[in-house]
């Protein structure tokens, strides 16, 4: 006699399955006894299953039989098989047997597939998978990498073929190159990844596990106590995990408004999930195929582009005698050293699925230096940009999470790291001939050196040129913009605020003053008209639809006030988002 245990790890119930063995040479009870020593050792849990030829027919009633079944009843294990799996021309005998504590399985006699004189016996379990802690994953490992290891493959490549090649033919060839280089420093391997939030451990795992064992006893029994008790108690602890984790992030990084500001957000967001996008909505049909998704949202962001440059005023010049000096515009042929210096300024950034990162492109220029340099002249002095730098690839990031409008979501463009070399050599010598010849006026922010918006609003408020930049506005209204770092705080003698924010790209300003008479809103509506027309001065465009005013207080008699901006009535708001966060 023997018997065979086998576990399944990856599915709702843990199932153990005893794969059984009596010789009918051997003692019936000393078998009954094995396999009582067998339950005890290895079928403690649920979703026990044992099957097997136990050689004891349970269609007589003996002394075996019924210790057999008493053996396992004391396990809360019951027989399930109820026909004959023996069958001679003389006899039927049901041996083969089947004990469970499930409920949930199906057996079917497969009576055109006997074996000789034995019934085969077809069962089913109900498998479904388990919310994984871990999966794997296919990787490209970088261990390999480093600057002189790629060099040292890269001099075994002839590139004087790049002399009698155009420019398109140049740029190719250097990637083919770099790229087979990767291929063979670089290699994929496959690793565990935890796709869990970080706050959901082990306990809870434990506390999981035992939820599912007990829903399965409960639907067997039809007593749900236990499940119910279980299950509140797993709902607890979550909420405690979230709020744990959350507050010591918080605490943590206390110190680095950036980081806190970005922990406040994933605890607003916690529960949603930051998986890729699966469906889109366009053209009034739900999209769900991933290269139909990606077609469908590339047509929409090309098409919206459209719309926005049609959109765009052109604003004529005004007519003044053109200085011909001051106007014309070449770029320069750089030096091998010139653009040594501007690589140099890309980030070390190695890893992930992006072989030519720019920190491969930085360490192959002491062999490629050269060539890229000659790729630039050529692309300045021919006019003609590569072809394959003008390829990116798009990566489209919910604005809202979970949405499935294509309006909510936005496209991030990836560049191609060695193009980024060209546009930054471009930049620097147009910032340098418009700063030599004072084309952009000081009040712009955008394509300049050292112009923040915020300088230019504390001018306004604190160093008192209203008058020229600003038609009269009350100072003691307060301006804030959008934070990306850290909040510093001014005051004047006037009681006003102005919230000057460190290193941010300014979307949206927000102004707000105390109102308590009918005077305080009627300046309010001046410094609205104020701003208005300093925007239309400097040729800015305000989104009057995204624009609404929303009132905090705590009195129960609230100023009724309409505001407006170029005759447009602003919406007045409960709540509204700002930041991940809801103000109400």
């Amino acid at each position: 006699m023997w018997c065979v245990v086998l576990k399944t790890t990856r599915s709702t119930i843990k199932w153990q399955i005893g794969v059984v063995y009596h010789s009918p040479n051997t003692s019936d009870a000393e078998f009954i006894r094995y396999m009582g020593e067998m339950l005890d050792e290895y079928f403690n849990e649920n979703g026990n299953n044992v099957i097997g030829d136990f050689n004891i027919n349970m269609n007589v009633r003996s002394t075996y039989s019924n210790q057999l079944n008493q053996t396992f009843t004391s396990m809360s294990m019951r027989q399930l098989i109820k026909f004959n799996t023996r069958i001679t021309e003389s006899s039927q005998a049901r041996i083969d047997l089947l004990y469970s504590n499930s409920g949930d399985i199906e057996i079917q006699n497969l009576e055109n597939q006997r074996i000789s004189d034995h019934e085969t016996i077809c069962i089913k379990l109900p498998v479904q998978e388990n919310y994984k802690m871990r999966v794997y994953d296919n990787r490209l490992c970088w261990d390999n990498y480093t600057g002189k290891n790629l060099l040292n493959h890269l001099r075994n490549y002839d590139l004087a073929e790049l002399t009698n090649c155009d420019i398109d033919e140049k740029v190719i060839v250097i990637n083919n190159i770099l790229e087979g280089v990767m291929d063979a420093i670089i290699f994929e391997k496959q690793v565990q990844t935890k796709i869990m939030n970080k706050w959901y451990d082990r306990e809870l795992t434990e506390l999981n596990k035992q939820k599912c064992e007990l829903y399965k006893l409960a639907k067997i029994s039809n007593s749900w106590e236990n499940y119910n008790d279980i299950k509140r108690h797993y709902k607890r602890v979550i909420k405690f995990k979230k709020k744990k984790y959350m507050e010591n992030k918080i605490t943590i990084n206390s110190n680095n408004q950036r980081v806190m500001w970005k922990c406040l957000k994933d605890a607003v967001n916690m529960n949603n999930d930051n998986s890729q996008i699966k469906r889109v909505f366009i053209n009034n049909t739900y999209v769900e195929e991933d290269y139909e998704i990606a077609r469908q949202l590339n047509q929409f962001f090309i098409e919206s582009i459209r719309i926005i440059r049609s959109s765009i005023e052109t604003i004529m010049p005004v007519e003044a005698e053109v200085d011909i000096n001051r106007n014309l515009f070449e770029l320069k042929n750089v030096s091998v050293d010139q653009f040594f210096r501007t690589a140099a300024t890309l980030q070390n950034k190695y890893g992930g699925r992006k072989l030519l990162t720019e920190g491969v492109i930085k360490d192959s220029m002491l062999y490629l230096g050269y060539y890229y340099t000659s790729i630039v002249n050529e692309s300045f002095n021919s006019g003609v940009f590569p072809a394959c730098w003008k390829t990116s690839t798009i990566i489209p990031v919910e604005k809202v999470k979970g949405t499935v409008k294509p309006e909510e979501i936005r496209p991030i463009n990836t560049l191609p790291s060695d193009e980024k070399i060209i546009e930054k050599i471009v930049k620097e010598q147009l910032l340098e001939y418009v700063n030599k010849y004072e084309i952009i006026i000081s009040e712009q922010s955008g394509y300049t050196d050292a112009q923040k918006t915020h300088s230019h609003l504390y001018k306004i408020l604190m160093e008192d040129q209203l008058a020229d930049l600003f038609p009269p506005c009350s100072t003691d209204s307060l301006y804030c913009a959008h934070v990306n770092n850290i909040f510093d705080l001014y005051e004047n003698n006037v009681d006003s605020h102005f919230c000057v924010l460190g290193d941010f790209n300014l979307n949206d300003l927000k102004l707000f003053r105390k109102i308590t008479s009918i005077s305080d809103a009627l300046r309010l509506q001046e410094d609205l008209n104020a701003i208005n027309d300093w925007a239309s001065q400097n040729n800015l465009l305000l989104n009057i639809s995204k624009c609404c005013h929303i009132t905090f207080t705590k009195s129960m008699n609230i100023l009724s006030s309409v505001y407006s901006i170029t005759n447009v009535t602003l919406a007045s708001v409960d709540e509204f988002r700002d930041l991940g966060r809801i103000p109400t």
